[in-house]
């Protein structure tokens, strides 16, 4: 382990919206707080609404927030406990390209690996190729298998409304019939596939920020908190 705390249930409910911004301000490395700010920001676009409003309030848990994947969230950063993400990047372009030499000649060619030129760029780096700082042993970005299987899906969504209709048309005097299971079948599949999509972007975003900035920031006062908390509660 690299001396990062464990996260379970208590604690992520206890973690407030508030707290993980928080973290920003007290990060004294340039560079390292370069990087944490990009996270943050790409962390806030996912609950951002069309109107530019955040969806984020800060007395939100981090529990809270995450929603149907809290599970997995909790999976991750167990995962990361492993890897000093900031030692990592601070290695520059040798490491990333030593962490991705398993990477499929499929996937190097249809995704070409991104470089990164400033500490900034260092973030989008992490949030592309997350998978790779816990597995160097990879050989599929788990960006690309997902949008494989969001393709199948997409197109099983297309294909069962089609397949349902000549195979029941024939059958059917009246036909109108077949417009509310076809509906229900196209609706469902788009939300489940945008939804399983979105929660992948939460864990993945949600773990790096919070596992890096882990390794930057002086938790004590987090957990003074939660323990008041658990005292009020009591």
């Amino acid at each position: 382990m690299t001396g990062k705390p464990g996260y379970d249930e208590a604690r992520l409910q206890a973690l407030t919206v508030a707290e993980l911004r928080d973290r920003l301000s007290r990060i004294d490395n340039p560079t390292a707080l370069a990087i944490a700010t990009k996270l943050w920001q790409a962390m806030e676009s996912l609950f951002t609404n069309q109107y530019g409003s955040s969806l984020m309030r800060d007395e939100y848990s981090t529990w809270q927030i995450a929603a149907r994947n809290r599970h997995r969230l909790l999976r991750r950063l167990e995962a990361l406990r492993r890897v000093d993400i900031g030692d990592f990047l601070a290695e520059g372009p040798q490491r990333m390209d030593m962490a991705l030499q398993h990477l499929h000649p499929l996937v190097r060619l249809l995704r070409p690996a991104q470089k990164a030129k400033r500490s900034e760029d260092s973030a989008d780096w992490l949030l592309r190729n997350l998978e790779f700082v816990e597995d160097p042993e990879r050989q599929f970005p788990e960006g690309f298998v997902r949008s494989w299987i969001f393709g199948v899906g997409m197109f099983l969504t297309m294909a069962l409304p089609v397949l349902l209709v000549l195979l029941l048309a024939p059958l059917l005097e009246n036909k109108v019939v077949l417009l509310l299971p076809t509906f229900v079948i196209l609706v469902t599949g788009i939300l489940v596939s945008v939804l399983q999509l979105h929660g992948y972007s939460v864990v993945r975003i949600m773990a790096a920020y919070i596992s890096f900035t882990d390794e930057f920031v002086n938790l004590d006062g987090e957990q003074g908190a939660e323990s008041r908390e658990q005292s009020d509660e009591t």
